[in-house]
């Protein structure tokens, strides 16, 4: 199993087993069956950190399957290349909504974190959400020892 030559560098076949990728990393001897403990098979993903064309952009995708040299039973079929036009869809905004605050409604003070014993309110709201999307998970990034949302 492979990408065609003409591939994109920004996309990517990784084997899976079941909703998992593969033990198995390679892209040779991929066994798929029906059902099994050893049944995998491959997914097209685009790579982690590359730069992909922007919204509207289509792409040509070719994966070729070749019998793998074990296969020695003379009906084994020749390569089978498979191809796919991609259109890539453009990406949502982020909508800022009225509660929506990146200025402190009031002037920072000194607090004593340690001795606190209930949450401090740093006077910002966020509320934001994705204009495909209304639902979103968030999480602070950082020191999440000190704050909490």
């Amino acid at each position: 199993m492979a990408l065609g030559a003409d591939a994109p560098s920004y996309v990517e076949l990784l084997r899976y087993r079941g909703a998992n990728a593969s033990p198995s990393t390679g892209l040779s001897d991929v066994k798929m069956a029906a059902s099994g403990n050893d049944s995998d098979h491959v997914r097209l993903f685009f790579a982690a950190g590359a730069a992909v064309p922007s919204g509207g952009a289509t792409i040509d995708v070719d994966v070729v399957a070749t019998p793998n040299a074990s296969c020695v039973d003379p009906r084994t079929p020749t390569a089978l290349t498979l191809q796919w036009k991609l259109t890539l869809a453009a990406t949502a905004a982020w909508s800022t909504f009225s509660a929506d605050d990146e200025t402190a409604a009031q002037v920072f003070e000194t607090e004593v974190l340690l001795n606190s014993t209930t949450a401090t309110d740093s006077g910002l709201a966020f509320q934001r959400s994705s204009s495909a999307c209304r639902s979103v998970d968030v999480a602070l990034a950082g020191d999440a020892d000190i704050f909490e949302l």
